[in-house]
């Protein structure tokens, strides 16, 4: 489990439950780059995300639980479109005539609105 996690249960400090800074963002060879630009790769983190806040959640007996579940959710989420797009080759292509596909459709519409959005909009993004 993480030392900041540990020290922030024993410790008198304030959980702000927003971004508040990003660092490096975009950067060639970053571990951003290298963990999403690979699904597999996102799959193993957020499996281990998810099991890292269960095991903080038994830690701490619950004590922050709705704000650990909400970020375990939100990476179930994530993991869940991952894994529906693995399985839907009209994905790899990512041109907007993806959409004609039925699995794209039916994922579509399993999606949440803001990842919808995003997709959506990377479809229409020129490829470099």
């Amino acid at each position: 489990m993480p030392r900041k996690l540990i020290l922030a249960y024993h410790g008198d400090i304030v959980y702000f439950d927003e971004i508040m800074s990003v660092r490096r963002l975009g950067t060639h060879g970053s571990w951003n780059q290298r963990i999403y630009s690979d699904n597999k790769k996102q799959l193993d983190y957020l499996d281990r995300m998810i099991l890292m806040l269960e095991g903080y959640n038994e830690y701490t007996h619950g004590v922050n639980q709705k704000q650990v579940h909400k970020k375990i959710q939100t990476y179930a989420h994530r993991r869940r479109d991952i894994s529906l797009q693995m399985e839907v080759p009209a994905y790899k292509n990512r041109k907007i005539s993806c959409l004609r596909d039925k699995g794209v459709r039916e994922h579509l519409k399993k999606m949440l609105f803001k990842r919808k959005i995003k997709f959506l909009g990377s479809l229409l993004k020129p490829k470099r």
